[in-house]
């Protein structure tokens, strides 16, 4: 033992006994020292120990001396509690002594009774993780409240991670204190499909007696919505032409938002895509075309939460159109017979072989028409089948279908021949 420690130890029991300022103690105290060590390695001189009874502070000292490489404190005097007073000023007979060195528990104890002890003092230095957490909303309407749990696992939770609550907007930072150094590694329990999770800092690593950080960042997911277009030109000879698809909906809510799409480029398989859009309800219309007739299905389309697709389909027919012929008879005079008439038309449809209708004269000038439907648009000449007896006229031929999927019309007239009679006058 030193031998300053020994001629501490004499003095203090030399005054416990015979100091006339002692009579009054009833109880002799109880004198501590030893070695002190702090992460496996002397602290300074002038490190403060102090003894803890009852939750309360009752002695205190600093290391005084340096001895065979180990620093040493003495001097640490802890006192019985004195029962009649109302104040804690010491410790209980049989009472858990319990150390701090500096700011940190020891990891020693005692029993406290009056006398001398050598207790070396060993300890960790104990450090903090404080994690924030950021939530970026993408435009989506912010939940107050929404919660997100957070947990931390290293030489303090070897195990079973230590977990926090995090709260929008409030209570986005929280600290885990009194940790253990060493490496600690933050995750977030899965907060569902529709965030996406970013952690900076982990692992974090605690040094004795500091603190780290990490930091836990949520981005809410946007969606987007594909619309695959589709083009039947119904027999038109394709020609270039495009279309144009609006959507309405959480992102555009106002005013819709159009795009663009070539027939060429649709028939290769491109299609139109709108992303980074506000999960919710989307209505996808198209602009009008009179030449078109247009078809789409599965609007309104549900972008989903989980920054996922929707997929909407917009068709488009190329619209035929009709000609119509009204076919008008005059007997001119001649008894009606049943007789009957072929009209013929060439064109888009029709551009080697001319199709061809008859029709009655009795039906004709019932008001019955001669129809071609499904034509494609274009110009059509009308012709009739000649016959003899009859004369034809033909108005509005060439007729040309309108590219709008409409009607031509086009009229032929037929009119009954009359002949002559000539005599020959002979005179004797």
């Amino acid at each position: 033992m030193p031998l300053f420690l020994w001629l501490t130890i004499v003095a203090h029991a030399f005054l416990a006994l015979f100091s006339p300022w002692a009579i009054p103690q009833i109880v002799p105290p109880l004198n501590a020292y030893g070695i002190v060590t702090l992460d496996g390695a002397n602290v300074p001189l002038g490190t403060p120990v102090s003894a803890w009874c009852g939750g309360v502070q009752v002695a205190s000292t600093t290391t005084i001396t340096v001895y065979n490489g180990a620093t040493w404190y003495s001097n640490l005097s802890i006192p019985a509690d004195d029962t009649t007073t109302p104040a804690r000023d010491g410790c209980l007979n049989g009472e858990t002594v319990r150390f701090k060195i500096e700011a940190w528990w020891a990891d020693q104890t005692t029993t406290w009774q009056s006398g001398s002890l050598r207790l070396d003092l060993s300890g960790i230095r104990l450090g903090s993780l404080q994690v924030t957490k950021t939530v970026n909303w993408s435009g989506v309407t912010p939940i107050t409240g929404q919660t997100f749990q957070i947990c931390a696992a290293g030489p303090s939770y070897p195990t079973t991670p230590s977990c926090k609550t995090f709260t929008y907007p409030s209570g986005l930072t929280q600290t885990w204190p009194d940790l253990l150094p060493g490496s600690y590694t933050v995750t977030e329990t899965d907060p569902g499909n529709m965030w996406t999770v970013a952690i900076t800092g982990s692992p974090a690593t605690i040094v004795g007696g500091g603190s780290a950080t990490a930091g836990v960042g949520n981005t809410r997911k946007l969606g987007s919505l594909e619309v695959t277009k589709a083009v039947d030109w119904n027999g038109v000879t394709p020609v270039t032409d495009s279309f144009q698809i609006c959507i309405t909906g959480p992102s555009y809510p106002t005013t819709p938002n159009c795009k663009s799409i070539t027939a060429a480029d649709a028939q290769a398989g491109q299609k139109l895509t709108w992303g980074n859009l506000l999960p919710g309800s989307y209505t996808v219309t198209e602009t009008a075309q009179p030449e078109w007739t247009a078809v789409i299905t599965g609007s309104p389309a549900t972008v989903p939460l989980d920054g996922g697709t929707a997929a909407v389909g917009a068709s488009n027919t190329r619209k035929l159109g009709n000609l119509e012929v009204t076919k008008t008879v005059n007997w001119n005079g001649v008894t009606p017979v049943t007789d009957s008439f072929e009209i013929c038309i060439t064109g888009p449809s029709y551009p080697t072989a001319p199709n061809c209708k008859n029709i009655t004269a009795a039906d004709a000038q019932a008001g019955q028409k001669l129809t071609w439907g499904s034509l494609i648009p274009g110009s059509y000449t009308v012709t009739e089948t000649a016959q003899p007896e009859w004369a034809t006229v033909i108005t509005g031929s060439p007729a040309t279908v309108p590219e709008s999927g409409g009607k031509a019309t086009v009229s032929v007239g037929n009119t009954r021949k009359l002949g002559s009679l000539e005599v020959t006058k002979a005179v004797d």
